[in-house]
């Protein structure tokens, strides 16, 4: 901002590139696999990790991808033997309810202030 750069519409135009370059890539992803389930399982697991990251921080989404990736591990060796099969895959959302109930912004993301 205080070189001159509109933040108000340069946020809008970051977020438009990285839907498109997304989309692209996802679209090229599912005609080098074969589409089906595995497609929709990827964006069932990158849900949890960038609402744990922070949905404005990269490291943030890097941060949460590790944990989710450790959680989900730990949880598939050592739980699942207690809890049943899958157990692993619900850990991460389970750490995602928590997340939003102690931070909502996520553990990188700045939280929203509001001005009265």
């Amino acid at each position: 901002m205080s070189v001159g750069i509109d933040i108000d519409h340069h946020l809008p135009i970051v977020w438009a590139i990285a839907a498109v370059i997304s989309v692209a890539a996802g679209v090229l992803w599912t005609f080098i696999s074969g589409g089906g389930f595995g497609v929709a399982l990827v964006g069932l697991k990158v849900f949890p990790i960038v609402i744990i990251g922070g949905l404005d921080s990269i490291l943030g989404a890097i941060l949460g991808a590790m944990i989710i990736g450790a959680l989900e591990s730990l949880g598939a060796g050592y739980l699942d033997p207690q809890f049943g099969g899958g157990f692993g895959n619900i850990a991460s959302y389970l750490l995602l309810i928590a997340m939003l109930v102690w931070r909502p912004a996520g553990l990188l993301g700045r939280p929203r202030i509001e001005q009265m």
